[in-house]
């Protein structure tokens, strides 16, 4: 199965609506996003996961006892949105914030720390790169004003990593200007840049 395309995404996931009608194109939009992040990743990527839930609005997660737009729980194997974080996240494509990359971010690093052992998505030596950079700019951020990141991104690893994702597909330009060695870490812990025409991607 070649997971780069949308509608193996789509036939994938189990969509799961919670209070609220999930329309055939609604899944597309989602099932496009995760496609986009692991599209030159091996087929394994995003599989862990097996349910997405959707809910119409904001919702309150029991886990954190708090309102979400969006989470992933490991230990259900499932990824949740909310229509509201989707559209809000989509109605602007430059700003580098976007729900889905955000969540499908969060899934494939918590797939590579929770099951790297049983197969390979991520490639264990950049992501060593990556997280000393990240370390670094955590640990630099108390003394820089105005980074190109978001505040939130500076909450943990984990954080960082989808904020730097949300980032690398809405603003690869201005990324690669601010950020050029973290921009070089992700082009090949995803195998693409967003910056490039790579048409050998969808040959047989």
């Amino acid at each position: 199965m070649q997971r780069w395309e949308v509608m193996d995404n789509y036939l994938y996931f189990h969509f799961v609506p919670k209070g609220t009608k999930l329309r055939k194109r609604q899944k597309v939009i989602i099932a496009a996003a995760a496609a986009q992040l692991v599209m030159f990743l091996p087929d394994e990527a995003l599989s862990y996961f097996t349910r997405i839930i959707v809910y119409p609005d904001y919702y309150y997660s029991r886990l954190t006892g708090r309102m979400h737009k969006g989470e992933v729980n490991p230990g259900m194997r499932v990824i949740v949105f909310s229509k509201r974080g989707i559209i809000e996240g989509n109605k602007v494509s430059n700003d580098g914030i976007n729900l889905l990359h955000h969540e499908f971010a969060h899934a494939l690093w918590l797939e590579h720390k929770l099951v790297g052992h049983q197969y390979t998505v991520l490639s264990e030596y950049l992501m060593e790169q990556f997280e000393a950079y990240a370390t670094s700019e955590i640990d630099a951020i108390q003394n820089v004003e105005d980074h190109f990141f978001r505040a939130y991104a500076f909450t943990n690893m984990a954080e960082f990593f989808a904020v730097a994702v949300e980032n690398f597909f809405e603003r690869p330009k201005e990324f690669e200007q601010h950020q050029p060695q973290l921009f070089s870490i992700l082009t090949g812990l995803l195998k693409q840049n967003p910056l490039t025409v790579a048409p050998s991607a969808f040959r047989k």
